[in-house]
């Protein structure tokens, strides 16, 4: 199976797994918010020292509240998720992982037209989009991640 498909059939099982959970929030209060402690889906364990994109992915997965990680998650997908800013695998994973997570809370909120928005891009992040794409991709292969 190749990396692109392999990629697509994630998504959908993610995207499978996002409904499930946003199927089961809590009901909000007069105001409007939870008031409920902000869990990510994906675990992390990085050193916030990895560099100023590391940074703002901890700042937003460590929210205390979903309303405030909404915010924090649109904030570091506005200024990272660009081309040039990806680096390497890691900052690729971590922009992925942002876009989902603030998916999953747009539907956990009502909010479905924003969710479907970023459901349409999910896969807009490229594969390769790292600098050395021969050199991810024999990772790819040893690790036996891709064909």
């Amino acid at each position: 199976m190749r990396l692109d498909q392999m990629w697509l059939n994630s998504i959908r099982a993610i995207g499978v797994a996002i409904a499930s959970v946003a199927l089961s929030t809590t009901a909000p209060a007069a105001d409007g918010t939870t008031g409920e402690k902000y869990k990510p889906v994906f675990e992390v364990r990085l050193a916030a020292n990895s560099g100023a994109i590391v940074a703002a992915y901890l700042r937003a997965y460590r929210s205390p509240t979903s309303e405030v990680a909404i915010k924090r998650w649109e904030n570091f997908l506005g200024k990272y998720a660009e081309d040039d800013s990806i680096e390497d695998i890691t900052d690729l994973t971590l922009l992925r992982q942002a876009h989902l997570e603030l998916m999953r809370l747009y539907y956990q909120k009502g909010r479905v037209k924003e969710a479907d928005r970023l459901l349409k891009k999910a896969n807009d992040y490229l594969v390769y989009s790292v600098p050395e794409p021969a050199k991810a991709e024999s990772w790819c292969k040893a690790n036996n991640f891709c064909e």
